[in-house]
């Protein structure tokens, strides 16, 4: 029987594994569609990270208040998507809880619970319904604002990495960011 091929790396803050279950006989050719997988991964992370500026939702967060930044098309459905679940879950997620997110420092040596002072002064810059979508072009009318999509990019990501495996013949698979799977 064939052996699966696990590999493992680490994007978007997280672990990641990627697992074959039918390899074939090209150990070379999975091993390839797997760095594929990776690289994948690592486009979206690219795209959609809020920890650096060169992004494009660094970009859009970094010119919050000032200006309206162009966006991909992907990057421009991805927040649609965002916005729509903030829609369906009555404003439970909020793509812009940025700020609220950067106040407890979690990738730093030290994360911290922000006090009750820095929330309220934070709250305000959180509300989906101030972000512009016009065609590519995104805003966020004030400064501070910052769009945060970690609670959808991973899950994008899994997506958009099966979707590489399946053009590669692989349908066996799983694919896991962090807790976020895709099965097939």
């Amino acid at each position: 029987s064939e052996q699966p091929i696990v590999r493992e790396s680490t994007a978007m803050n997280t672990y990641v594994t990627a697992t074959i279950y039918d390899p074939g006989p090209d150990v070379a050719a999975a091993n390839a569609r797997i760095d594929s997988v990776f690289e994948e991964i690592r486009r979206v992370e690219g795209m959609a990270t809020d920890y650096n500026d060169t992004s494009q939702i660094g970009r859009i967060n970094a010119n919050a208040g000032v200006d309206s930044i162009s966006a991909s098309d992907e990057l421009i459905a991805l927040l649609r998507q965002g916005l729509l679940y903030d829609s369906v879950s009555a404003g439970a997620f909020d793509i812009s809880i940025g700020p609220i997110v950067k106040a407890w420092d979690f990738l730093s040596a030290h994360p911290h619970v922000p006090s009750q002072k820095q929330l309220d002064t934070l709250l305000p810059l959180v509300n989906e319904r101030l972000i512009s979508i016009r065609g590519n072009m995104v805003y966020l009318p004030r400064r501070a604002m910052a769009l945060d999509l970690g609670g959808i990019a991973k899950g994008y990501a899994v997506d958009r990495a099966a979707q590489v495996m399946l053009r590669g013949g692989y349908k066996r698979f799983i694919i896991d960011i962090g807790g976020n799977l895709g099965v097939h």
